[in-house]
């Protein structure tokens, strides 16, 4: 699969603003939870009104009860959203993902709101991993 950085005129700027949102919206949910917040779920958050609209509600958060851990190298790798999905979705999960270099974030969501609800639902779980580590890679996240 492509590189995320590829054509960094676009999807660069907006990575730049992902990275600003998500900390403001760490900054909210660990004020309003009382503890620390993964950038993992604020990048869930905020890509996910995104996707969905100012509707959407992460249904993967954490009791607030349990303390989040980050993720280490020593860690084994949890199956992908791929891996659940037929063929087909595959295919067309996989080319959203490989146009972002070229159409930028807000282009490839635009295409995907297109998709079914169920294809959206897994297109926005591959596109939090790829954006967690395109993030990270440009140190736009720690």
């Amino acid at each position: 699969m492509a590189e995320l950085s590829q054509n960094p005129s676009v999807l660069e700027a907006e990575l730049t603003e992902l990275s600003r949102q998500i900390d403001e919206k760490r900054a909210q949910l660990e004020e309003s939870r009382g503890m620390v917040v993964e950038h993992k779920e604020a990048i869930r958050e905020v890509v996910g009104k995104e996707v969905f609209g100012e509707s959407y509600v992460p249904t993967t958060a954490p009791p607030a009860s349990q303390p989040t851990t980050p993720a280490t190298s020593a860690t084994p790798s949890k199956p992908s959203y791929l891996d659940r999905l037929d063929a087909q979705s595959v295919v067309i999960i996989n080319e959203l993902i490989q146009a972002l270099p070229k159409d930028g974030l807000k282009k490839t969501i635009a295409h995907a709101k297109n998709l079914s609800p169920f294809m959206l639902d897994a297109f926005h779980d591959v596109l939090i991993d790829k954006l967690y580590e395109e993030l990270r890679k440009n140190n736009l996240i720690r």
